[in-house]
């Protein structure tokens, strides 16, 4: 059988406190030291116990060892912990119970015992329950897990069905409903083929099918043969025979590029333009507005034909009726036993927890890495941005500060992102007492430092901006203080925690407007927009300037 890396981490893990689990969700050391821990207790619990004489447990200890492990595995393995750590701290919640299990069932081929009441023969599967692990509480409580991994949270959700969709039409009574659907593929794939391989499409550089008749005079739409010659039409790869021959794929089969051959065929496209194809297939996949694929239209058309339709609807509840099996078997309902799907979400950043994030620009590029894996903001320790005013007072329109007023829409979206330490440094405390006057500008050009002469050389025009325009003493530095901030946050004065909104349109776009005195926590408020809000960013109200001076001196010298 083949053992799934994150059912052993799962199984070790599980017998962890959750202060741990959770504290190595954060911090890069504490993870590593949490593998150590979960390996051990996968290879040696005796609260582990599997059913066959220790072959599942031997199985998945091999498949998690980190002993001489590559790179490449090191690293998968932490991300499948990082997705089974998630999977725990699902399962420690109210859905199942938060508590360490009395006992690790590991179902693989033979069952332990104390479990096997639970593997049922039904449907014409050997095994109906698909549970991956059985936890026990109490004696007589148990929760069969049916554990599905994705890396990012954005992900696609694994599928709950394990059968391919050509499972269900496997019967005799679907024979012609698959002689079809295959031919309209077959047709739809080896038009794309065409379309890709003339004029400017990115296969343009294959110039003829086996058979050697130009592409271009090739019909997909009619020919059959013609669809066969394209849906045929194969590469030669990188990958080697036992006789020591270069094997050919199908061109719509290839699926990655580092499998190409790249000497000796003429015709092979390169790998940019294999890139390039793969791109091209799946835009031609894609639906758009209310137009349904061509092809996926033709499947909901054959799926819709009332001789079809019924007998399919029987063969997918058989499938998804493993979720209510608690309502159908006497076995399950003479124990306590429920079945959860839980969905593991993570992969290992090397240094989880170690890094302190510092904006000094407009929050873009935060914020689309955010909407890509939201997952990263649990990787990072604390975040000071140097954006916007606590006091409403603007640089560049009357209520927006410049870093806020280019994209607010992204500052929204990294003051929501739920991390619990970002610390909003306002522009206007570099201002007054915070200004590096005349005399602590000759005091630094006194230091005979590069890093010294290039800050206060570089900085003329926002001296005589800082003077002539806001009329303030000397040069005001907003990205300075908001490093020193992050460097020594000991030169905050005074700082609280508020709930802070973004104005995303009209004459104050850009403006951050500080729930100083929590109004917005009031349920309801007056105002829809200000009910129950939660304090999302620490603001700092009161800079000592003189320690937030003595940081920059002691970085220039």
């Amino acid at each position: 059988m083949a053992y799934e890396a994150s059912e052993g981490l799962y199984a070790g893990l599980v017998l962890i406190d959750k202060g741990e689990l959770m504290t190595a969700q954060r911090d890069g050391v504490a993870f590593k030291k949490l593998y150590d821990k979960a390996f051990n207790n996968l290879k040696d619990s005796n609260k582990i116990k599997d059913g066959a004489g220790n072959q599942t447990r031997n199985g998945l200890v091999n498949q998690i060892d980190l002993t001489n492990a590559t790179a490449k595995k090191r690293k998968d393995i932490y991300d499948d912990m990082a997705g089974a750590l998630s999977a725990v701290l699902a399962t420690r919640s109210n859905k199942i119970k938060d508590a360490i299990p009395d006992f690790v069932y590991l179902t693989g081929n033979k069952w332990n015992s104390k479990v096997e009441k639970f593997k049922v023969d039904a449907f014409g599967m050997a095994d109906y329950n698909s549970s991956d692990l059985i936890l026990e509480y109490d004696g007589n409580q148990f929760a069969g897990v049916s554990l599905k991994k994705k890396r990012k949270a954005n992900a696609p959700s694994p599928t709950m069905i394990n059968n391919a969709f050509s499972k269900f039409i496997q019967g005799s009574e679907f024979l012609e409903l698959r002689k079809k659907l295959d031919k309209e593929r077959k047709k739809f794939f080896a038009k794309v083929i065409r379309e890709a391989s003339i004029d400017n499409g990115p296969l343009a550089n294959l110039a003829s099918s086996d058979e050697s008749k130009a592409i271009a005079q090739l019909n997909p739409d009619n020919n059959a043969n013609d669809v066969k010659a394209l849906w045929d039409m194969k590469v030669k790869t990188s990958q080697v025979d036992s006789k020591g021959s270069n094997k050919y794929v199908a061109l719509i089969n290839l699926k990655d590029e580092d499998q190409l051959y790249t000497e000796g065929i003429a015709a092979l496209p390169s790998k940019d333009s294999e890139s390039k194809f793969r791109k091209f297939v799946n835009e031609r996949l894609q639906s758009k507005g209310s137009q349904l694929n061509p092809l996926y239209q033709y499947f909901l058309n054959a799926m819709n034909n009332p001789d079809v339709k019924d007998t399919l609807a029987d063969a997918l509840l058989t499938r998804v009726l493993k979720t209510k099996l608690l309502d159908e078997l006497d076995t399950w309902k003479e124990n306590d036993f429920g079945f959860y799907v839980i969905e593991g979400v993570g992969s290992f950043k090397e240094r989880p927890g170690e890094i302190t994030l510092v904006t000094l620009g407009p929050l873009t590029n935060i914020a689309l890495a955010i909407n890509k894996d939201p997952s990263i903001v649990s990787c990072i320790r604390k975040i000071v941005v140097m954006v916007g005013s606590s006091c409403s007072v603007g640089n560049v329109t009357p209520a927006a500060e410049y870093n806020i007023w280019c994209d607010p829409e992204a500052a929204d979206i990294v003051f929501n992102s739920g991390h619990p330490d970002i610390t909003m440094v306002g522009w206007e405390l570099c201002r007054g007492d915070a200004n590096i006057t005349e005399e602590e500008m000759e005091y630094v050009y006194s230091f005979k430092t590069s890093k010294g002469d290039f800050t206060i050389d570089c900085n003329k025009h926002a001296l005589e901006s800082s003077q002539n325009w806001l009329g303030d003493p000397g040069l005001g530095l907003p990205d300075p203080v908001a490093m020193s901030v992050a460097l020594d946050d000991s030169v905050i004065l005074k700082q609280s925690r508020h709930n802070v909104k973004v104005v995303l349109d009209g004459p104050s776009r850009g403006m951050t407007i500080v729930d100083q005195l929590h109004v917005g926590e009031n349920d309801p408020n007056i105002d829809e927009h200000w009910s129950n809000t939660t304090r999302n960013i620490n603001i700092c109200w009161e800079l000592d300037s003189n320690k937030w001076k003595e940081v920059l001196y002691s970085t220039l010298k």
